[in-house]
């Protein structure tokens, strides 16, 4: 048996660890032992949970730190023959040395060798497997908690965690809006505030740039926004390659056409590249093409949707799943979970190493906080500001070093210190 040992970098994991109700060892292993055909590995892995581990390139995980604390938890409180929704995180893939062009089929190609031992165990155990992915080495699944003990003996499996919902960022309670004073004649007050006339006059206005807008959907029949959206096939209401609805589990809805849930995606598909049908300019790049993603109806979705809209933006497809337009440029996501989602590292990274340029909301639940994907380090994170230049008292913004992250060499190899997210009011 090998020695027990954490590096300083796991010190919140156990600090969570510790703080947490604990299920004794025996208690799991005699729960085996009544359904030996339910978790068949018990006589060979399960004899010392507080000491197995497994050593991965220098570093050693062991079986408990594999469960997200909130499945943890969630577990614990549930008899193991209970079904549950899961995330299973294999191994991320190694792209050093991969050239952007090559990214998404290397991210393919490293799922569907890595998932393979995985899947066997989820079938064989009658768990559903709900969808794979490959932005975020991943498998969606309702399994039993028994297999959800089971899977974390996989030496492939990295992490195991719940399907967490994302939000569009809420303003806090006592919100107010903000005097944004009187448009300029031809732009709005925020496109004058960052000069964008001017970058417009030297050619900086978003053409033949592509952006994949991840919200509440959109209303392409708005004004500023008839005709921006890309198709493949002008004929097709669906607009193939550059509208994709996708359902709780992350899978595309098909037959779903452009359409807006909650309003918040058309904001912001304007804000990006709207034009001027009221006479006043209101999008930052009116010249770049739009593409959009329904994750979050309504406001809200899950981890599963919000990765399938990650994955679709740099490699879309039709609604049957066929290839369909070119890769976005840019990925924007005014969507937020708030604090540190670990979960939310990889997903972002490869959509950088693919090319492109992962925006995101930092949040709006005030000064010294943030929420991911916007707190990534890769991530542009957005804030807010008003007609004064100030820092919006709403917005959020804070630095973040990497010992804020619970296992971030663990969860895809995190680069550099720290960064600020928002400059000082």
């Amino acid at each position: 048996m090998m020695n027990f040992r954490k590096f300083s970098l796991f010190a919140l994991v156990v600090s969570v660890i510790a703080s947490a109700p604990f299920v004794a060892p025996s208690a799991i292993i005699s729960n085996a032992q009544e359904d030996h055909a339910h978790l068949m590995v018990s006589s060979v892995l399960i004899h010392d949970l507080e000491s197995e581990v497994i050593q991965r390139e220098n570093r050693e995980i062991s079986y408990w730190d594999k469960l997200s604390s909130n499945l943890r938890r969630e577990l614990e409180l549930r008899r193991k023959d209970e079904v549950v929704r899961i995330v299973i995180r294999l191994e991320p893939a190694d792209l050093r040395g991969i050239e952007e062009a090559s990214v998404v089929s290397a991210l393919k190609a490293h799922a569907d060798r890595t998932q393979k031992r995985a899947l066997e165990l989820l079938r064989g155990q009658g768990a559903k497997v709900l969808n794979r992915f490959w932005i975020a080495n991943a498998i969606l699944a309702e399994a039993r908690v028994s297999t959800a003990y089971e899977l974390t003996f996989l030496p492939t499996v990295w992490r195991i965690h719940e399907d967490f919902e994302l939000t569009t960022p809420k303003p806090p309670r006592g919100f107010h809006s903000l005097q944004f004073g009187t448009l300029q004649a031809s732009v709005t007050w925020g496109l004058d505030m960052i000069n964008a006339e001017n970058a417009w006059g030297l050619g900086y206005d978003g053409t033949g740039i592509r952006v994949a807008v991840l919200d509440t959907g959109v209303d392409i029949t708005h004004p500023d926004l008839i005709g921006k959206m890309w198709t493949d096939n002008p004929a097709d209401p669906t607009y193939p390659g550059g509208w994709a609805e996708f359902d709780s589990a992350g899978n595309i809805v098909v037959g779903s056409t452009p359409h807006d849930t909650a309003a918040h995606g058309t904001h912001c598909s304007g804000t990006v590249l709207g034009e001027n049908a009221s006479g006043t300019w209101i999008g930052v790049a009116p010249s770049a093409i739009l593409m959009h993603g329904l994750v979050i109806p309504g406001g809200g979705g899950t981890f599963a949707q919000v990765a399938a809209g990650m994955q679709w933006a740099i490699s879309p497809t039709d609604q049957y799943g066929n290839p369909a337009s070119q890769r976005a440029d840019v990925v924007s996501m005014s969507l937020v979970a708030g604090g540190y989602w670990d979960e939310m590292i990889e997903p972002v990274r490869n959509i950088k190493a693919a090319g492109a340029v992962p925006v995101a909301s930092i949040g709006n639940a005030g000064e010294g906080t943030s929420g991911s994907p916007g707190n990534v380090y890769e991530t542009f994170a957005i804030g807010a500001t008003d007609n004064t230049d100030a820092v919006a008292y709403f917005s959020s913004g804070e630095t973040v070093y990497l010992t804020d992250w619970t296992a971030p060499r663990r969860i895809g190899r995190a680069n550099g210190s720290c960064l600020t997210l928002a400059p000082p009011a």
